[in-house]
């Protein structure tokens, strides 16, 4: 209002006659003061509007859903996960335009499913607001921060893709209606984050807790990102933990490949810790399994947390299903000096390893040492340890074939795994042999 009269007053206050075509200003005038009071006068949203939607998945159970202006709340340490609690309440009106852009973020998120992510981090938070740069690749100096965030999948999500804005589709930002997007973490005290955990135990239907450790070339956005999918693909309905050390990301060249080998060692003692203490907290809460996932170089934090874990928990099983996924670990010394000392920690270990890995083939002439992701003659067989060759299950265009993991047939037999805890056989894996000892090859695609 005051600027539609502002407006008529500088009109008038300059002592000078006013043009000959004065007259028909005033219509216009007219017009912004109605337009003016329509905006004042305008009722504010819906209840319904403004808080989170309320999803009933096939299990059963009820979740919350947020507007994408929720996520966009500035970082608290106030232990509210995204997906619960109501959105917040404007003091004031918004304009129209904007009212009109929220009902359509609402019918958006109504598309949508969100999967619920906890985190942890030995990154360092950046302070930014801006997505996805929430967390950088600086270490964060033998700290962890906890937290939660919440992935929304898009309506037309094809099984086994992470889809994100393409170049050649001409896509420079992330759209929900069409990508996976990351939204916004909240940070959690580690008090309030494992009590957070014990609740959420005690609220699935899978009494189960899953945790990712993402590889080489790998943001925060990106590790969550690949996580929302795998839980979404497989139907988990547990509760799926990322574990997020500072990998550079951004790049595939040498520099940046050696700097993560030096940077994952450093992750080793804040990973035994935090598997040990999220294990301990989430059985006292009634899981029933607590399961790793690790994906290339990730594997290298995990061989080493769990070589600290036998001696922190001597005899005692702290692991169930233990899953080694294209790992980028020397093979050399791993079966007489590495593989005894991880039997005991975890109760099933299982390697999917291909011959199409050019990630790992890479690896193999920079060290000149095989890789235990490695398929072919590199296959890597030991006693205890559930091989599977999950040579061409990539069908990426153009790709490495090193996250194959996320391909249909594996994420199939990953839910067999992880929710049942079949055997291979169980599974329905087919079986081979080599030099008497078993590895298994995934059912064949139905054309």
């Amino acid at each position: 209002m005051r600027q539609c009269l502002a407006f008529t007053h500088d009109d008038h206050s300059t002592g000078t006659p006013p043009p000959r075509r004065g007259k028909r200003r005033w219509p216009w005038v007219l017009l912004l003061l109605l337009a003016c009071l329509l905006a004042a006068c305008s009722k504010p949203p819906r209840d319904d509007q403004r808080v989170g939607m309320q999803r009933q998945d096939d299990s059963g159970d009820t979740e919350k859903e947020t507007t994408a202006a929720d996520d966009r709340q500035p970082p608290s340490a106030t232990p509210i996960p995204p997906t619960a609690g109501d959105g917040p309440v404007s003091k004031s009106t918004p304009p129209p335009h904007q009212q009109q852009q929220q009902q359509q973020e609402q019918r958006t998120v109504q598309k949508l499913r969100m999967v619920k992510l906890f985190f942890a981090t030995d990154r360092t938070w950046t302070g930014s607001e801006e997505q996805p740069k929430w967390f950088g690749p600086e270490w964060n100096d033998r700290k962890l921060t906890y937290g939660t965030c919440t992935v929304s999948i898009p309506p037309k999500h094809e099984a086994g893709e992470v889809e994100k804005p393409s170049i050649f589709k001409l896509e420079l930002k992330e759209d929900p209606e069409k990508h996976v997007v990351v939204h916004q973490p909240m940070r959690l005290e580690e008090a309030k984050y494992f009590a957070a955990i014990r609740e959420a135990v005690t609220e699935r239907s899978q009494k189960e807790i899953t945790v990712f450790i993402h590889g080489f070339n790998n943001t925060f956005d990106e590790a969550a990102s690949r996580l929302g999918v795998l839980a979404f693909d497989m139907d988990f309905n547990g509760v799926p933990v990322l574990y997020s050390w500072s990998s550079q990301g951004g790049g595939w060249g040498t520099a940046a490949y050696a700097r993560d080998e030096e940077v994952v060692e450093l992750t080793v003692d804040l990973l035994a810790q935090f598997l040990g203490k999220l294990a301990d907290e989430g059985r006292a809460a009634g899981a029933t399994r607590i399961n790793v996932i690790a994906h290339s170089m990730g594997n290298r934090a995990l061989v080493g947390a769990l070589n600290i874990l036998a001696r922190d928990y001597p005899g005692k099983m702290v692991l169930d299903e233990v899953v080694m996924a294209a790992p980028d670990v020397k093979k050399i010394g791993f079966v007489d000096g590495v593989w005894p000392k991880l039997r005991t920690p975890a109760k099933r270990y299982t390697l999917y390893a291909s011959d199409d890995d050019k990630a790992l083939m890479a690896s193999y002439k920079v060290h000149t040492f095989s890789r235990i992701g490695q398929g072919g003659a590199n296959l890597l067989l030991i006693e205890g340890l559930d091989t599977v060759d999950a040579t061409g299950c990539d069908f990426s265009m153009l790709g490495l074939n090193h996250s194959y993991f996320g391909s249909p047939q594996v994420v199939e037999d990953l839910k067999e795994l992880l929710s049942k805890s079949l055997t291979p056989a169980a599974r329905k894996l087919r079986e081979k042999k080599r030099e008497l000892l078993l590895y298994w090859l995934l059912p064949e695609i139905k054309p």
